[in-house]
């Protein structure tokens, strides 16, 4: 069971992964939340950095796009 307040986080998207060709600059950002069953990719108007330090302060963020899945019923 998720808590209510669920899990959330930044990740790195690839559509076409080809471990041939792979390299880190061919993916792009997205913020990750799974609610209940609902998981949410919400892309940035820019790419997060990829490195942060201990201090550094939070991004601002403006989303451009969001995709939603229903997970209620996967096993």
């Amino acid at each position: 069971m998720i808590a209510k307040t669920g899990i959330k986080g930044w990740m790195n998207e690839i559509y076409n992964y080809d471990p041939e060709t792979y390299h880190a600059t061919l993916t792009h950002s997205v913020f990750v939340r799974l609610e209940s069953g609902t998981l949410r990719l919400s892309k940035p108007n820019k790419n997060i950095s990829r490195r942060a330090s201990y201090n550094e302060a939070k991004p601002e963020v403006t989303y451009i796009s969001q995709k939603i899945y229903d997970l209620s019923d996967s096993k």
